[in-house]
């Protein structure tokens, strides 16, 4: 499946594709778009659109929590299947969980950062001397 979203103005695109053999993804699949948010430069903070989708095979009560806050970002009742669209701005990545109502953890996944330009050490409006 290729993925493609813009972030600051640039078309950004890639590849995700998942092991077939990975049991997890045959009972809990937790789905996250995009995976990556793209700052200009390291450190900056990335502002980013995130859609998060999950299903199981049992309906039940199931919530959905993120490292980016501490409180649960949605519960759902009596259900299999789940989504929710939230704006980020992070300067760290955000970890994605995936909870029974009982709170057993079933799935997680990481929305990684990403920069054009590494921060250099040195301060930009420093001088040089000829």
């Amino acid at each position: 499946m290729i993925l493609c979203f813009t972030c600051q103005g640039w078309l950004l695109c890639g590849h995700l594709q998942a092991k077939p053999d990975d049991p997890e993804l045959s009972r809990h699949r937790l789905e996250l778009s995009p995976t990556q948010c793209v700052s200009v430069t390291q450190g900056d903070k990335c502002h980013v659109d995130v859609k998060v989708q999950w299903q199981t095979q049992a309906g039940g009560t199931y919530c959905l929590k993120s490292s980016h806050s501490q409180e649960v970002l949605k519960c759902w009742i009596g259900a299999q299947s789940g989504y929710i669209e939230q704006t980020i701005v992070t300067t760290e990545p955000v970890v994605f969980t995936l909870y029974q109502g009982d709170g057993v953890e079933l799935a997680k996944r990481e929305l990684k950062l990403m920069w054009v330009y590494k921060r250099s050490g040195r301060s930009p409006a420093s001088w040089r001397m000829f």
